[in-house]
């Protein structure tokens, strides 16, 4: 348990940080620094921090340096900051400084040491003797005030439990900076969240609410600069769109991740794993995406609000009536495609209701890298996926995929990398068939061979493409041997994305054969090729 018991709702958010400085508001991505107060430095609340010789102590930790990153405890206090990274516009960064003033608020929310780059942190974390074993375990104040996380010192035992990755220990510490970012209690007879007042080890990190909460404040992933998918900046204009990629022929590419059901029946557990979280987080907030397809094509895309509906109170100290929170219906989403050059509109919807999806189906396109807009039209988060899908008109495609007529390395690797890929570009589609796999390798190898002007395909094993398959082609795969690397001419002859056992026994069925004209091939000595043999038969019993 812990003590600041409000109901869900984002009562405040960080307005000023040490790296953003001031001016941000609701929506806006920030970035956070979080450090350690040193042993010995007053606490607003009271009393002097003794967390790192208390930390140092429950877990036994033999490296007591002024480095604390080197201690096994901080692992877990960055873990957690970085499951917060993980699922909303937020970044953390560690701050090793601290100059010992005192750390905490004081007259009821006046900041008195704000974080200072190199100086001290935002959140400054610190610990002492607050009620002795269980009951109240940490407590966090507000941003408003600032970030300060309290650790009752006595409850050693429960923080260095190390079941399931010491889970409690870190969703104790993911629990009070949820209280730092500004979200409250929240209960649920049917939920299971972070936020509620008791510690709850079923799950790890964040739920869904928290994490809508979360979305609220600070907007979600790939707002923030840096986001990790290819954009220096946030996704709110269609020069910095995240990338879907290509749209395979029939197939479809997505964003967005929804809460699951989990083995007890909950219907919204969130797992570490769950990261795709995107979200419109109100008035003004709008996302851009893209997509590319590699011929002419029809195109639907599908914009489809996302959450469960669950039973939702605020802590009031006495049992509240708790109502159903449809978190599928709180903002009413519109959708926009846009052509090639990121302006021109070629199709719209917002006609459909709140909560409801909005379709764009049956918009033909030509090649080219086309945006999606998404806004929405309430002053409500919403989360939401993105699904798009394309049918192509027949495609046969030309072996020479870079067209520079040569059918060559750059070629064949290039489909051996897309078949390896399993991503299904029609643009690698050479029998036309909507399918990019072995066939189409076995339609290159005939084209490439005859184009070359060896009178018929290339041999399975003929890594260099010089017409031959021999030992040239076996330095080539050993080379490679046991690498993950989906490339003919590096010895992945199958096309499985690795250079193996499997490889080496294509090259060795097709040993000393040739392409078309050149049928005769004299083989070593029996001696010689009967002592090549052995040693690779060595090689691979000793592997």
């Amino acid at each position: 348990m812990c003590v600041s018991v409000e109901a869900h709702q984002l009562g405040s958010r960080w307005a000023v940080t040490a790296t953003d400085g001031s001016g941000l508001v609701q929506g806006d991505p920030t970035i956070i620094t979080w450090g350690f107060v040193p042993d010995g430095t007053p606490l607003a609340s009271g009393g002097t921090s003794d967390l790192i010789a208390s930390l140092d102590s429950f877990f036994e930790e033999p490296d007591t340096g002024p480095d604390l990153t080197q201690r096994g405890w901080w692992q877990h206090f960055d873990a957690s900051f970085d499951r917060w990274s993980q699922v909303a516009g937020l970044t953390y960064n560690y701050e090793p400084n601290d100059d010992g003033t005192i750390a905490g608020l004081v007259n009821f929310g006046t900041q008195l040491t704000p974080g200072f780059l190199g100086v001290r942190a935002d959140v400054r974390i610190g610990g002492k003797f607050i009620d002795g074993m269980s009951n109240v375990l940490a407590f966090n104040n507000f941003p408003e005030g600032s970030g300060e996380m309290v650790f009752d010192t006595a409850d050693g035992a429960l923080f260095s439990d190390p079941t399931d990755d010491f889970v409690l220990f870190r969703n104790v510490i993911a629990h009070e900076h949820g209280h730092g970012l500004g979200i409250r209690h929240v209960e649920s007879v049917d939920g299971a969240f972070l936020m509620e007042p008791f510690i709850d080890t079923s799950f790890d990190g964040p739920q869904f609410d928290d994490i809508l909460a979360a979305h609220r404040g600070y907007g979600d992933f790939y707002e923030k600069k840096n986001n990790g998918a290819g954009q220096a900046e946030g996704n709110e204009i269609f020069q910095h769109s995240i990338p879907l990629g290509r749209v395979p022929n029939e197939g479809m590419v997505e964003i967005g991740t929804n809460a699951r059901p989990d083995a007890s029946g909950l219907p919204m557990r969130v797992e570490p794993e769950d990261v795709d979280f995107i979200s419109i987080d109100g008035i003004g907030d709008v996302d851009f995406f893209s997509f590319e397809v590699p011929a002419d094509a029809v195109v639907d895309v599908a914009i489809n609000p996302l959450g469960p509906t669950y039973l939702e109170s605020e802590q009031t100290g006495i049992p509240a009536t708790q109502t159903p929170y449809d978190t599928s219906s709180f903002n009413n989403l519109s959708v926009q495609l846009f052509d090639v050059d990121g302006t021109t509109q070629l199709a719209s919807n917002n006609g459909s209701g709140i909560g409801e999806s909005e379709l764009l189906n049956g918009v033909e396109v030509g090649p080219g890298t086309y945006y999606i807009r998404v806004e929405g039209e309430l002053d409500d988060v919403q989360f939401y996926d993105v699904i798009v899908q394309a049918e192509y008109e027949e495609i046969v495609a030309n072996g020479d995929f870079n067209s520079d007529g040569a059918y060559d390395c750059t070629d064949v690797d290039a489909l051996v990398a897309e078949i390896a890929s399993g991503s299904g570009d029609v643009s690698f589609d050479i029998t036309g068939d909507g399918i990019v796999d072995s066939d189409d390798l076995d339609q290159w190898l005939t084209e490439g061979g005859a184009a070359n002007g060896f009178g018929g395909a290339f041999i399975v094993g003929d890594a260099n493409l010089d017409g031959v398959v021999d030992l040239s082609d076996f330095n080539i795969w050993n080379g490679a041997r046991l690498s993950n690397t989906a490339a003919w001419c590096s010895g992945d002859f199958n096309a499985d994305g690795s250079v193996d056992v499997s490889d080496f026994n294509l090259w060795n069925g097709n040993r000393f054969r040739s392409s078309g004209a050149l049928q005769s091939v004299p083989e070593p000595s029996g001696f010689g090729f009967a002592l090549f043999g052995m040693v690779v038969i060595g090689w691979l019993r000793r592997k």
